[in-house]
């Protein structure tokens, strides 16, 4: 912190007679220096100036704690060392486009995406991987790109599919792997799909679903046909959903509880064939959805636990 006032010589560590600079708490010292010239400049001598400095930890995220993640996409800050911007963003009144980063708290800089979509609707181009690996997820078709910013109600707090749009995320899962998913299934119909992969053909072999059937909610991974699922109430309410395929079999996990492993001797396809998410099973329909957060893990004996505790420690999703 920078603080100053009128006179020389004056009292520091307090802040009685003082202005607050302004300064910001997580400032760098090369900032401060700056700010400092600056009151030497805009303020009339005498003047006292003082700073406040403290060390803090190094902000830490998911992947520091659980490192090895292939495809990373998630509107918080999942590393630490990651610089990069969280979303591509384009404005409907005029298709402009800005990259959206992070606050000074790891959230999704939602101030700088209100200024940019202010009046107007926001869709996202790109959703980017925070991984390393460049598995950016893109749709690069403005009639298919997903809604974040309403010119209404503002920031919808997740990306929303509309039942008209999908992301490519551009990563062909290998024969063991574990993915994270955090959103919600808006669209009541008996079918809705979170992702999908699918090949060059547009044929489908690995889906992650939610069915309605007869009242029920059927949350399953399937691999040509050898499924796993949890069954509980249907609802659009936000949920973590976690799918695995690990030593040939598939399970998944819905809220913190998870099904029995499922034997599968079909692996997903090897090559040309990338992860969607929003397309329903087997069809060229969409499904509605939102989507916070979604995490491929090259491997399908990650550890759940930890993960989910992660995830859900900051969404509130479920009580463990």
């Amino acid at each position: 912190m920078l603080y100053y006032k009128a006179g020389a010589f004056g009292d520091s560590g307090t802040t009685v007679g003082y202005t607050n600079a302004g300064l910001a708490t997580d400032a760098t010292y090369a900032e401060m220096l700056t700010a400092f010239n600056n009151l030497l400049k805009t303020e009339g001598a005498p003047i006292t100036i003082y700073a406040t400095r403290t060390e803090v930890s190094a902000r830490t995220g998911l992947l520091d704690d659980y490192p090895g993640a292939a495809a990373a996409y998630s509107l918080r800050l999942l590393d630490g060392g990651y610089t990069g911007s969280a979303i591509r963003v384009r404005r409907d009144s005029d298709d402009a486009e800005q990259d959206i980063g992070f606050d000074g708290d790891g959230n999704l800089d939602t101030t700088a995406l209100a200024t940019f979509c202010s009046g107007t609707d926001g869709f996202v181009k790109t959703w980017y991987c925070q991984s390393g690996n460049g598995n950016d997820a893109e749709q690069t078709t403005t009639g298919s790109q997903p809604k974040i910013y309403d010119s209404s109600s503002g920031y919808l707090g997740h990306i929303d599919t509309l039942g008209s749009s999908l992301m490519n995320m551009s990563y062909t899962l290998p024969a063991e792997f574990s993915v994270y998913h955090v959103g919600a299934t808006l669209d009541l119909a008996d079918t809705c799909l979170l992702l999908t992969q699918r090949d060059t053909g547009l044929t489908g072999r690995v889906f992650f679903y939610l069915s309605r059937t007869s009242g029920s909610l059927l949350n399953s991974i399937q691999v040509d046909g050898v499924f796993n699922a949890f069954t509980g109430t249907p609802d659009t309410n936000e949920h973590l959903n976690v799918f695995r395929r690990y030593n040939s079999e598939v399970v998944t996990r819905f809220d913190g509880v998870g099904g029995t492993a499922v034997a599968s001797t079909v692996a997903p396809f090897a090559v040309n064939a990338d992860l969607f998410a929003g397309l329903t099973m087997g069809q060229p329909n969409i499904r509605r959805q939102t989507i916070k957060e979604l995490i491929v893990y090259p491997d399908g004996n990650t550890n759940d636990t930890g993960i989910e505790t992660n995830i859900n420690d900051y969404y509130s999703i479920f009580t463990p």
